[in-house]
């Protein structure tokens, strides 16, 4: 993460003939940042379902979608550690609130359904790594292979070379996101018109 750097100087202090002084504060601030890292999804990160007929889902139960799996890679400048958070820009709208991602809603008040993403397949420089999490904003670090990323939550990719599980510096990460839709339950929406699905995601890069 980025760390902002602040030096106060030292007062400085001009004397006048009456005797009277005048303080003031000189602040020099600035942000030191590590090597940057530019993050890439293959497809422009769309994952696009289609035409979905309203009388192919389940009245009762959630309807999946084929899955998709897009390609993420971050490089960096230079070996770094870091981690991903992933951003709901539809929250409200989610059907598993902390687990699960939105897709809209319909009538301001029906949620269409939820989409998760599970990181597979990492690879750290060209060898195969493993996908971390950690439930306490990076403090520790736990294996997360095969498990699906909520949002918010920090991922990162490394070993136990330290004793425990924690990140390692990366130049350059190669990882798929296998992104799983589900429908809500037809019984519960109003589908007499067209209706879009609307999940949207920000993916942030976070530094050490």
């Amino acid at each position: 993460m980025n760390k902002a750097l602040t030096l106060f100087g030292s007062a400085l202090f001009l004397a006048a003939a009456s005797s009277v002084f005048a303080t003031d504060t000189l602040n020099v601030k600035g942000v030191i940042t590590p090597a940057s890292c530019i993050a890439n999804l293959s497809s422009n990160g769309v994952v696009d379902h289609g035409k979905v007929s309203a009388k192919d889902l389940n009245q009762t139960a959630i309807t999946l979608l084929p899955d998709a799996t897009l390609q993420l890679a971050v490089n960096c400048e230079a070996p770094t550690p870091f981690a991903l958070k992933v951003v709901d820009n539809r929250a409200t709208s989610a059907t598993n609130p902390g687990l699960n991602f939105g897709l809209g809603l319909i009538n301001d008040v029906e949620k269409i359904g939820g989409f998760s993403i599970t990181l597979r397949n990492p690879f750290a420089d060209g060898a195969a790594t493993t996908s971390l999490q950690s439930l306490d904003d990076g403090h520790t670090w736990e294996n997360a292979s095969g498990l699906a990323l909520p949002p918010l939550r920090l991922a990162a990719f490394g070993d136990q070379s330290s004793g425990a599980w924690a990140p390692i510096e990366i130049q350059d990460l190669n990882v798929d996101l296998r992104v799983r839709t589900g429908i809500a339950p037809a019984q519960n929406l109003t589908l007499t018109d067209d209706v879009a699905i609307d999940g949207n995601a920000t993916l942030e890069v976070h530094y050490r």
